[in-house]
């Protein structure tokens, strides 16, 4: 099991960083597995909210709605799929 405070201690220029793999060797580098904090799950509101973003830029520039979602899907789908043991 992981230990809580191992996980508490990432800062959030690090879950952004988490999300363009700019992560330096010695931030992800530990001792044992329990020190490992859970990336995906520190990472996962950044990847949604740079989704939300692209929605709403995307909406601005061509004045209506974004017409296919499927996108949006595909990326929700790999998101979900990457959480599978």
């Amino acid at each position: 099991m992981k230990n809580p405070e191992a996980q508490q201690d990432v800062s959030v220029s690090q879950r952004i960083r988490m999300m363009f793999y700019v992560m330096k060797p010695s931030e992800t580098s530990f001792q044992t597995l329990e020190e490992v904090p859970d990336y995906v799950r520190k990472a996962t509101p950044f990847f949604i909210s740079l989704m939300l973003l692209e929605l709403v830029v995307s909406w601005i520039r061509k004045g209506k709605p974004p017409g296919g979602l499927d996108d949006a899907l595909t990326s929700v789908s790999a998101g979900i799929v990457s959480r599978l043991p």
